[in-house]
């Protein structure tokens, strides 16, 4: 009997793990590898101009101004979990407080929201690419310390009163729905220092500006806001080319182009022009070969006409 007894006892805490084992959701064990990058697309928005409609005079409408659009991209290695989603936290490098910009307490399913929709999940392939803005205060040689945390959520059934304030038994007639749950949180990424420049090397092309070259040797020609130490151009999106400084593009063809001018300063930080389109239209040659064979039989014809008329004088 007392063995039947054991033997029961153990087929029920097998069945029992079984279940636990079953039940158990998957849930964000490894501690995300991230790789930090600093980019800048920096742009120029020109002046714009109009007429007074009064005096009938040019006038300024809105000055040009100048955006650095500098951004923090984190590369994330996907793990092999599904509805995983990833917080990002920053300090100060020589603080202590830390700031959470996708926190489940707010955006999760336990905020108002009662979704991780504001969240950043897991993309698909290898890896998932999140950009920050990189705005006040990752600014103005901030020294910036970031990490980065995972999040697992799983589906669970909830039961919904359907008449929540009645007395019973009205308030226990109800329906299950499905909702996101969270279910564990990785440990923190290592932090990772990013220190921001002051100001990125600011160029200005001068020319070409937009418009139509009658010639297929086209100045390049800019201005930068601070030493470089290398300027480099891209012409109709083919490889860069490195040039000393202003330079003239040469042998361009007839049809359109754009360029765009890059510079790095001594710290490795590179800015950008606007990119340029312009159109270069070069005259076809005048034909002049051709004119100097016809001129050259004109000269015969003009002669034979006059020994014919002679002859006829004659006879």
């Amino acid at each position: 009997m007392s063995k039947n007894v054991a033997l029961l006892f153990i087929a029920v805490l097998t069945v029992a793990s079984l279940v636990m084992v079953k039940a158990a959701p998957a849930s964000a064990q490894s501690v995300p590898e991230v790789t930090l990058k600093f980019e800048a697309h920096p742009y120029d928005v020109p002046t714009t101009y109009g007429i007074d409609p009064f005096t009938g005079k040019n006038i300024t409408i809105e000055e040009g101004y100048h955006v650095r659009n500098e951004s923090i991209v984190f590369t994330i290695k996907n793990q092999p979990i599904t509805n995983l989603f990833y917080n990002i936290r920053y300090k100060g490098h020589f603080g202590d407080g830390w700031t959470e910009l996708y926190s489940w307490m707010q955006y999760g399913p336990e905020s108002p929201n009662n979704s991780p929709g504001n969240l950043i999940p897991q993309s698909n392939s290898g890896y998932t690419v999140i950009t920050i803005p990189a705005v006040y205060p990752f600014v103005n040689g901030a020294a910036i310390d970031f990490q980065v945390q995972a999040y697992s959520w799983v589906y669970v059934d909830v039961w919904i009163a359907d008449h929540p304030m009645a007395p019973p038994p009205i308030n226990e007639i109800g329906h299950y729905e499905q909702h996101l749950a969270l279910d564990k949180t990785s440990g923190w990424s290592p932090a990772q220092t990013m220190t921001f420049p002051l100001i990125l090397p600011n160029v200005t092309l001068l020319s070409p500006q937009e418009g139509e070259f009658n010639t297929s040797d086209v100045p390049l020609n800019f201005v930068v806001d601070q030493p470089v130490s290398q300027f480099i151009y891209s012409l109709d999106g083919q490889e860069n080319v490195t040039i000393a400084g202003n330079t003239t593009l040469t042998g361009l063809p007839n049809g359109y182009h754009n360029v765009t001018l890059y510079v790095m300063d001594e710290a490795g930080n590179t800015g950008a022009s606007e990119t340029l389109f312009f159109e270069v239209e070069v005259p076809k040659p005048f034909p002049t070969m051709t004119v100097a064979i016809l001129a050259i039989l004109g000269i015969f014809s003009c002669v034979g006409i006059v020994l014919y008329l002679r002859r006829k004088i004659k006879t």
